[in-house]
């Protein structure tokens, strides 16, 4: 069944009119419209309309707001139409949405019906001023601090999830900043959104809109002012009572103590009903805000004690070098441990792809820093375990390998095999290589058909099957084994969702700075059980030295030939 159009409006033109006919062209397409308050003046125009077969008039008695008008629109349809529907369409009124791009969204609603499907204006040719700049203010903003990157925040077409609507009503702004708050919704629900390009249409100077640029823009931006407000707030008044406190007491400790307690008292009120919303228990939350609180405080002692002992600075330097260190995983750690959202069934948001032509052609620090302590555990493991000699590695997904260097050094007599479809990565692992007449390059998907049979002797891989979905991370786990002679070493290193890996990855995400957006954590124990299925596990581990935010496993493939091309592949 095609999913309803709902249209607010409020004191609307003859778009209206001819979007709502054009959309009746459609067989059984069912229509809302909500009176939003307009004057008489519309009156003739909502009475023609209503008229029509299948074309529903809901009205206001007073103009409530684009938020309130979708929200009686919703609740109407919650109530009063049959269940099958998947969802609702939402349009504009003032003819910035063709029917044509109504029909894409309402085709992909149908397709995803748990997933908040966003007709996207691409925002070319004479698009108006106001309008460009401030869809492109919010879109930064947005991804700052959602942590997810939006190409319009601003869209009225939208294909709603008929589950999403229920949370939706207890939303509670009624004007355009509703819809930010909608998309703000959905992506701390883990909600799938699936962005469809639309044709950019404005009439006129778009003069036909009542969205103000002043007052509307300042609630729109308050949205986001509020996810600052308390932290910012909270961290002022404990930098102020720890000041008072160290200079009566000069004891670091207390100081810290009654500043946490008192600055923690207020972030916890306005966190939880002015940041987070959160309608859930106060007490299991207050418990959780109170071990963080604790946990926050020793760290901050640690730190300002260490700081004025080791480095000589001045204890409130100190302290403000400190708490602006903690303040964003301060405010990742609430968003996650605290006063999380649920999760919808749907799954998660569709990741934006890793840009690994980027990625090999200028790994950061960090990627360098931690890939050194992976290649001492890849070093030990292969000591350790691996039979010799050892005369022939693989690593695949090793596009501009970190660890190339290291094992030829190690191993100077054996033959390097990297696997990857990353061009650019092999291209550039090739000009570096000081062996090249032992290093072989293959461009190959090792999710594609049957590896090859290599009878490598170690085969190891860092930061490749969490890129994967559950069954595709199964398959590449399969393929390590594939490769691996009988007896060979398998080692996989991969991220795993340790409090800290998801506090860490929150806070960069929040900064802008995280670059994996499609890498999937994943938990030690199912790794291990399907790498079972394939030999032996020797050692399993999450790797204290990177924060424990890494599992480490290494396995002796079986012995029994390539038994891994036998077995079908589970899910991880």
């Amino acid at each position: 069944m095609k999913p309803p159009v709902i249209i607010p409006a409020y004191q609307p033109g003859p778009e209206l009119e001819k979007l709502v006919r054009a959309l009746r062209s459609a067989p059984n397409r069912e229509v809302i419209i909500v009176d939003d308050g307009s004057t008489n003046a519309a009156a003739t125009l909502f009475e023609t309309l209503g008229a029509l077969p299948k074309v529903h008039i809901l009205r206001h008695a007073a103009n409530l707001g684009k938020g309130q008008a979708l929200k009686t629109a919703f609740n109407y349809f919650l109530t009063k139409m049959p269940p099958e529907y998947p969802g609702v369409v939402t349009a504009d009124a003032d003819g910035q949405h063709l029917p044509e791009d109504i029909e894409q969204v309402s085709q992909a609603l149908e397709k995803k019906p748990r997933a908040l499907n966003l007709g996207i204006r691409t925002f070319k040719g004479t698009v108006p001023a106001r309008s460009l700049v401030g869809n492109t203010l919010t879109r930064l903003v947005f991804s700052f601090f959602s942590g997810r990157a939006l190409r319009d925040t601003q869209t009225g077409l939208r294909g709603i999830p008929r589950d999403f609507m229920k949370e939706l009503l207890k939303v509670p702004p009624q004007g355009y900043e509703f819809e930010l708050e909608m998309l703000l919704l959905a992506v701390r629900s883990r909600m799938e959104i699936k962005e469809i390009p639309i044709k950019t249409v404005y009439i006129g100077n778009n003069e036909h809109s009542h969205f103000n640029p002043l007052w509307d823009s300042l609630r729109i931006y308050f949205v986001f002012l509020r996810f600052a407000a308390s932290s910012v707030i909270s961290a002022v008044l404990d930098y102020a009572v720890f000041s008072a406190m160290y200079l009566f007491s000069a004891n670091i400790l207390v100081s810290i103590t009654v500043a946490r307690l008192l600055a923690g008292t207020l972030n916890f009120i306005l966190g939880k009903n002015l940041v987070f919303r959160s309608r859930k228990e106060l007490l299991p939350e207050l418990l959780k805000y109170s071990a963080l609180v604790a946990f926050l405080m020793l760290i901050s002692y640690g730190l300002v004690t260490s700081i004025v002992i080791f480095l000589g600075i001045n204890v409130y330097i100190a302290k403000l070098i400190t708490e602006t260190t903690l303040f964003l995983a301060s405010f990742a750690a609430q968003d996650i441990f605290v006063f999380p959202h649920h999760e919808d069934e749907g799954g998660a948001a569709a990741p934006k792809p890793t840009d690994w032509d980027n990625y090999y052609a200028a790994p950061s620090a960090a990627a360098r820093f931690t890939r050194k302590i992976t290649e001492r555990l890849f070093l030990g493991a292969i000591n350790k375990y691996a039979a010799r000699p050892v005369t022939h590695f693989c690593e695949p997904g090793g596009a501009n390998s970190c660890f190339y260097s290291a094992i030829t050094e190690a191993f100077p007599a054996t033959q390097y095999t990297v696997m990857d479809t990353n061009r650019r990565g092999l291209d550039l692992l090739k000009g570096r290589c000081k062996y090249p007449e032992k290093l072989h390059l293959r461009q190959d998907d090792i999710l594609a058909g049957s590896p090859p049979e290599l009878n490598a002797d170690v085969v190891f891989s860092a930061g490749l099957i969490e890129h994967f979905s559950p069954k595709q991370t199964a398959r590449a786990i399969q393929a390590h084994f594939a490769c691996a002679r009988p007896g060979g070493l398998v080692a996989i290193s991969f991220p795993t969702p340790t409090w800290l890996y998801t506090t860490i990855r929150k806070a960069a995400e929040i900064l802008g700075v995280w670059i994996f957006h499609d890498e999937r954590p994943l938990r030690v124990a199912a790794v291990r059980k399907e790498m079972a299925r394939y030999g032996e596990i020797l050692s399993s581990e999450i790797n204290w030295k990177i924060g424990l935010t890494q599992g480490f496993i290494t396995a002796r493939a079986s012995t029994a030939g390539n038994a891994a091309a036998a077995l079908e592949p589970g899910e991880v």
